[in-house]
């Protein structure tokens, strides 16, 4: 987790960043409670400046999620989910994830079903997270058929495939993902996680 904070910390320092390098690397030599006090506070003083700042309002977000305070992430998250459709999709994934760790599948299904499109990247998004909560409740069928249109949409699709691959392993049929798999590595021929999930079927 420290890794992946720290990460987001230095996409965020530099001219008009939120943290500069040598705040980062006050921040690297603390421990990880510390480090989640300090990020919090240096996001909850951008957005004093700039309320919307969207990189302070996720990183936020990630800060509450690591902290096990997953309602308040996702409370961020949903007011973010209509700011930007690129980076939507994304967003929603961690929303479904986050649905699920609260067991409130029911919500996420409600929520995601409502959601309004915005072009086809935002599709994907959706049933990506749609697939997330559906298996999550036990609708495997339903998860399938949402994953499935996410992969229409984005042959490649990462997160798609990786809730896909284990509905169909568990029920002995990962087999039957090849022709799907290879349309994905027609996209993206270097694709490591295609690529080893078709090594696995053959």
């Amino acid at each position: 987790m420290a890794l992946a904070m720290a990460r987001l910390l230095l996409s965020l320092a530099g001219p008009g960043g939120v943290w500069g390098i040598s705040a980062w690397r006050r921040f690297a030599a603390t421990p990880l409670a510390r480090q989640l006090d300090q990020a919090e506070a240096e996001f909850l003083k951008a957005l004093a400046i700039d309320r919307n700042a969207q990189p302070a309002l996720i990183g936020l977000a990630a800060v509450y999620e690591q902290r096990g305070e997953p309602e308040r992430a996702l409370e961020l998250l949903r007011g973010l989910v209509h700011s930007d459709a690129v980076y939507a999709a994304g967003r929603m994934t961690k929303m479904a994830e986050l649905y699920v760790r609260l067991g409130r599948q029911a919500d996420g299904i409600a929520y995601f079903e409502s959601l309004q499109g915005q072009g086809a990247h935002w599709e994907e998004g959706r049933n990506t997270a749609l697939g997330v909560v559906y298996a999550a409740a036990g609708r495997s069928q339903d998860a399938e058929r949402a994953l499935k249109r996410a992969l229409a949409v984005d042959p490649s699709c990462v997160p798609a495939m990786q809730e896909l691959f284990p509905l169909y392993d568990s029920q002995g049929r990962a087999a039957e993902l090849e022709p799907l798999l290879r349309r994905g590595l027609q996209k993206e021929p270097r694709s490591g996680m295609f690529n080893n999930w078709l090594a696995l079927v053959l």
